[in-house]
């Protein structure tokens, strides 16, 4: 995101699973009481509110002028706010009589706006076995949507929705069967071969296929996976609850337009909001990816070592939920 200009009104894009596209106005900001602190006023639908930036710009106030406002607005603006303000670790929002502090590292790793599960509480823990290895019980959503979330930094919203046959196997086959594709997948298959492999997936308790979108438009296949009992689980510790997903761009026009950042921390929010035992991500692409590597520099993953599968040399990466949500920006 380019760097805003203060003097002038600024309008705030607002997009997530429960908001359809809205928009916040913000007016530019001038001096406040406070020395060094500025103050806005702005309106969100029918809510009139004030930000005020503390000195330093560390810590931002919002208040509702009638304190009508829902949650869930409240939430969105937080959202909104704290992409306008990258330097802001905190917003103090007061509505009515109410007052509450929501902090950056903590505040994105609240569901409630972005992914399927809302505030509803994940599986409880208990093991089962998967050829021979003890791994907690797993369960796949049944929701069409998944995550959904406007990305300021890049002005473009990400949303991840459940593989259906229906809806996405055309697209899955012509993605796979284009050369970019393949010379990575080595999955160039026939309509019937490539079905039974979705079928697989679906069947697998460890592996989930989705597909990736932007702005409303398809762009992508990933398989997010349970590391454990995953291939990759006995090349390093894997713990109970690590994650990683597998990707693919099918839509050329989106490998180069500097999106890779955006999906690559995209799919890592979804993954740690979708359980919050899930304390690190792994990822294990081929060790040529050199765009995947590329995007991995400007993202709080770390390249950990170089291994082999039985099918290519692969690069271990790794990143903890301390290391993302303490950088969060997005």
């Amino acid at each position: 995101m380019d760097k805003t200009d203060d003097s002038k009104p600024s309008r705030l894009t607002i997009e997530n699973l429960v908001l359809a596209r809205c928009h916040a106005e913000l007016g530019p900001l001038e001096p406040a009481g406070t020395e060094g602190a500025t103050r806005a006023h702005g309106r969100f639908g029918a809510h009139a509110f004030q930000v005020e930036v503390h000195p330093g710009g560390e810590a931002v106030g919002l208040r509702f002028a009638d304190g009508a406002s829902s949650h869930v607005e409240r939430l969105s603006l937080v959202d909104a706010l704290f992409a306008r303000f990258p330097g802001a670790r905190a917003i103090e929002v007061a509505a009515g009589t109410s007052t509450t502090t929501h902090r950056r590292h903590s505040f994105y790793q609240v569901p409630d706006l972005w992914h399927h599960r809302g505030d509803r509480y994940p599986l409880p823990h208990s093991y089962t076995e998967t050829k021979g290895i003890r791994h907690p019980e797993r369960t796949k959503p049944t929701d069409r949507v998944l995550f959904k979330r406007h990305c300021a930094q890049a002005n473009i919203t990400f949303e991840v929705r459940n593989f259906d046959l229906d809806e996405h196997f055309d697209l899955f086959h012509r993605w796979m069967n284009d050369p970019e594709v393949a010379v990575f997948w080595e999955m160039a298959f026939s309509r019937e071969k490539l079905r039974e492999y979705i079928l697989e997936k679906f069947a697998d308790p460890h592996m989930l296929p989705a597909i990736g979108y932007f702005d409303g438009e398809p762009f992508a296949y990933f398989e997010m996976y349970w590391s454990k009992e995953d291939r990759l689980g006995p090349h390093y510790e894997a713990d109970d609850y690590d994650r990683g997903f597998h990707m693919a761009v099918g839509e050329s026009r989106y490998r180069f337009q500097g999106l890779g950042r955006v999906w690559f921390l995209s799919m890592a929010h979804l993954l740690y909001l979708d359980e919050p035992r899930t304390m690190r991500l792994v990822g294990e692409p081929r060790v040529d990816q050199v765009r995947v590597k590329n995007w991995a520099k400007s993202t709080p993953w770390e390249i950990v070592k170089e291994f082999d599968f039985p099918h290519k040399r692969a690069v271990l990466m790794m990143m903890s939920r301390d290391r993302f949500f303490g950088s969060f920006q997005l």
